[in-house]
């Protein structure tokens, strides 16, 4: 052991958390393994267990060896109904010793040495003591692959100074609950026997183990996996007799890229039988919830999902129809070969694995006739909606099928719609068989097409031309040309109109703010165009923050989208609102209660949870709450929900009428008086005072509510102008949580929405919005209402623009999210410095900003900021 490692294991020794002893007596297997029966290991770590000989190995004519790779047989024994592996020449032997002895002596072309493991023999002693240990790690110099240890799967495979070190786990619970946690991020659940099988089929998948999921920030790697998943049993499912394997390997990475996309490879590779060829399916996986991963102009396919594919294409095209013209595709076979036949080791059928390995032998024996196929399967966990697959092409002319896929295409259950959703469409569309034939073509042609970058595929709107040009109707030359499988994509859209090829006119949500300066071009916000419909405004006092917030909330009323205005400052109005004040006055009426909880979901988020959401947004309005007194405030609070007769254990309870914070306050001065709490008086007198203020303010008294229902029907100003600081928090708030809790509950948008008026529900403006994004706690919390919403809401149909004075009003959840900003005058050079990176611009150009609307406006869209100056609305507008 190096030294460094010998300091830890002794400091570990003095702080008691690790005992280390070496016994140098020599054991036979069988003693080990008695020893571990009466003492199980939380870790084994076995070094170099399969004993090895050297023998001559025939060369198999169906090798095709070459300097860069090695290769092996695969052989199936029928009698204990199992895959053996043969290496044909190992890799350090082959480089260097036969690749230049068959030089000199050509005997050796027909036989070379090679060292084979003697796994028959270890792999029963390897099992049971797998058996008796939680986790197991075979550190093996001959790289033999081994699919799993008795009912131990492997979690971790790599090459560290020559050694494969193999980790295999008999505990996958861990896995489970990373993988649940995740699932609940996006919104599905699913229960244990699901999740069990869930991770078990990213065992499967993942040739390199599902450790790097676990442990650290990993969110994105996880979610990435989890759309891979959907994807694979989306295709298992379409047609269970398929083979399909990862390409998330170093191999793959270092062989199976080819063309002008050197760097690029696809995720997964798809077999299955078709009219009596076999289909190699390309797919390549993009999870993403805001955006299409590929651009459809004119039926023409670009993007980098689209140059993935080609590149693996391009590889297997010179594996299967290159002729052998690349020195390349010798290697890129054995790597296929070496993937496809990892894939059928981990299966437990033996009868698939029989019928596989005879089609891989005829595969690569040339006796079957091959196609290619090219997949883009964008998966978007935060949709039920399914759509039809749609046949494109590339530049070179490369037919591609593109499948879209919602978490319920695998059976998960969104808990967004809080019910279990039977009637939710299950997009069953077959990978390849009867009523679906896929877009294949053959490996030569696609060798050609991609080789020789021949001519393009001839776009929807040149077929139509040229129609006209000969005296045909255009548009019947486009509907011909649709019915062959192309589709045809609106540009600057993410809708696939399929009704014949015909590009409709989309409804779009165009808000024009004003002209570009230097221009004198009208300039737009296009929210459907971006994203997500988020938009920063940040400007001084007098830079025209308010005046703009009216000129797009005019904009959307016009279209016909509901909006909510939030106003802090009672300045925000303009036709087409209805104005509700909440306010302690005669004239308000209304008011909200923010102890009402949700009980449709609380079978998914419980109670508890949502009554320490009111916890929190008590403690974030008072941060003078100390430690007991916040403790006081949950005893308080608990008991005020038992005493309305909410129980955690009782469904039929949680439909009860809430309690208010009159309750709360009521409890609190009864234990002030109680001689019972006499040693907690103090804590409890400190409480009270701290919310007594807030908790008999009118607005929480009132029975009469705002309206979530009028609210996303309709057009409603808030003015919330009247209320102190503290009670204009709660009350803003807790009706947006509440909003967001029936957005929710209507479930997702569709994937793919027809319209903008179907992609968005609600829009919500907020001046001054720093009143939701200080106060008590941490900004950056995940739990601060506008960080959920800029993270979570755009799925369900919100869109957001707030305006503030100061970039740090806002967590950087929040404006990370934000996909457009408008940046008006800063107050001074130190915050302009802050804003600066936002658009792009120096701070020095926002500091000589006019004010009164002049500012820099970009979008992730563009490729620059432009300054505009928004056109102000007219007197009477």
């Amino acid at each position: 052991m190096e030294d460094q490692l010998k300091d830890r294991i002794r400091a570990g020794q003095e702080r008691g958390l690790i005992s280390l002893s070496i016994n140098p007596e020599i054991k036979k297997w069988p003693e080990l393994i008695d020893e571990t029966q009466a003492l199980p290991a939380h870790l084994t770590v076995v070094f170099d267990p399969f004993e090895v000989r050297t023998a001559l190995v025939a060369r198999a004519g169906l090798h095709d060896l070459s300097p860069w790779m090695p290769s092996c047989e695969y052989r199936y024994n029928k009698l204990k109904k199992q895959i053996m592996i043969v290496p044909v020449a190992e890799e350090e032997i082959f480089a260097t010793y036969f690749a230049t002895a068959t030089l000199v002596h050509r005997e050796l072309k027909q036989s070379t040495a090679t060292h084979q493991p003697q796994v028959a023999s270890v792999k029963s002693w390897l099992d049971q003591l797998a058996e008796n240990s939680t986790w197991t790690v075979i550190a093996d110099p001959h790289r033999v692959l081994v699919p799993r240890l008795s009912e131990a799967e492997v979690i971790d495979r790599r090459i560290e100074n020559a050694r494969q070190i193999t980790t295999f786990g008999r505990d996958l619970s861990p896995f489970v609950r990373r993988l649940d946690q995740q699932l609940r991020k996006t919104h599905f659940v699913a229960d244990p026997a699901t999740l069990e099988e869930l991770v078990r089929d990213l065992v499967a998948m993942e040739p390199n183990g599902i450790l790097g999921l676990v442990g650290g920030d990993k969110g994105k790697h996880v979610k990435g996996a989890l759309g891979k998943l959907i994807a694979m049993r989306w295709y298992r499912r379409a047609d269970p007799s398929g083979l399909a394997v990862s390409l998330d390997t170093q191999n793959a990475r270092r062989w199976l890229s080819a063309g002008g996309h050197s760097n690029e490879k696809a995720d997964l590779l798809g077999l299955r039988e078709e009219g009596g060829d076999l289909v190699i399916d390309v797919i390549e996986v993009k999870t993403h919830d805001d955006n299409v991963p590929y651009t459809i102009r004119d039926g023409i396919v670009t993007g980098h999902a689209v140059d993935q594919v080609l590149a693996t294409l391009h590889a297997l095209a010179e594996v299967f129809g290159g002729q052998g013209v690349s020195p390349l595709a010798k290697p890129r076979r054995e790597v296929i070969r070496e993937h496809l036949y990892t894939a059928l080791l981990r299966d437990l059928d033996s009868k698939y694995i029989e019928r596989w390995h005879g089609l891989l032998q005829d595969l690569f024996n040339g006796n079957l006739k091959v196609r290619l196929t090219g997949r883009i399967v964008h998966v978007q966990l935060a949709s039920v909606a399914t759509t039809s697959p749609v046949t494109v092409h590339s530049e070179s002319g490369i037919p591609l099928e593109i499948n879209t896929l919602a978490g319920t295409d695998v059976g998960l259950v969104l808990t967004a719609t809080k019910l279990v959703r039977e009637d939710a469409p299950m997009n069953r569309e077959p990978v390849g068989v009867a009523g679906h034939v896929s877009a294949s073509i053959d490996p030569v042609q696609a060798f050609q097409l991609l080789v020789n970058d021949q001519v393009p595929v001839k776009s929807a709107s040149e077929v139509a031309n040229d129609q006209k040009n000969t005296g045909g109707a255009g548009e019947e030359a486009v509907k011909e040309y649709a019915s062959e499988g192309v589709v045809v994509r609106s540009e600057g859209t993410s809708q696939v109109d399929e009704v014949a090829g015909v590009v409709s006119a989309q409804q779009s949500l165009e808000l024009l703010l004003g002209q570009e300066l230097n221009t004198k071009n009208s300039v737009a916000w296009l929210p459907g165009r971006q994203s997500n419909g988020f938009l920063l405004i940040l400007g001084a006092s007098g830079s025209g923050k308010t005046e703009t917030l009216k000129v797009l909330g005019k904009g959307i009323v016009d279209f016909g989208v509901p909006v909510l205005v939030l106003d802090f400052h009672g300045d925000v109005n303009f036709p087409g609102l209805r104005s509700v004040l909440l306010s302690s006055g005669t004239s308000s009426t209304t008011g909200v209660n923010p102890m009402e909880l949700d009980s449709q979901s609380a079978e998914e988020t419980g109670l508890y949870d949502q009554r320490k959401v009111i916890r929190d947004m008590v403690r974030n309005a008072v941060p003078a709450l100390g430690h007991r007194q916040n403790a006081i405030l949950r005893d308080a609070i608990e008991e005020a929900y038992q005493t309305a007769g909410f129980d955690d254990g009782d469904p039929l309870t949680w439909r009860n009428t809430p309690p208010t914070f009159a309750d709360v306050e009521r409890i609190l001065s009864a234990w002030s008086e109680d001689d019972a709490r006499k040693s907690q008086r103090s804590a409890i007198e400190g409480c009270l005072a701290a919310v007594q203020e807030i908790f008999e303010h009118p607005i929480f008294q009132r029975q009469e509510h705002v309206s979530t229902d009028e609210i996303l029907s309709t057009n409603v100003r808030l003015d919330l102008s009247k209320l102190p600081d503290e009670v204009r928090y709660i009350a803003a708030e807790t009706l947006l949580r509440k909003i967001f809790r029936v957005l929710r509950l209507k479930g997702p948008i569709p994937v793919q929405p027809a319209d903008d008026r179907q992609r968005f529900r609600l829009f919500v403006i907020i001046d001054e919005a720093k009143i939701l994004a200080t106060g008590g706690g941490d900004p950056d919390a995940a739990d601060r209402i506008l960080n959920l919403l800029f993270t979570e809401a755009r799925k369900f149909g919100l869109g957001m623009i707030l305006a503030s004075q100061m970039s740090d009003h806002f967590g950087s959840e929040v404006k990370a999210n934000a996909a457009t900003w408008l940046v008006l005058k800063p107050m001074d050079i130190k915050e302009a410095k802050k804003n600066a990176p936002n658009v792009h611009m120096d701070p020095e150009a926002l500091t000589a900003l006019k004010g009164r609307g002049d500012g820099y406006f970009r979008d992730r869209t563009s490729p620059r900021a432009r300054r505009i100056q928004v056109q102000a609305l007219q007197p009477d507008a």
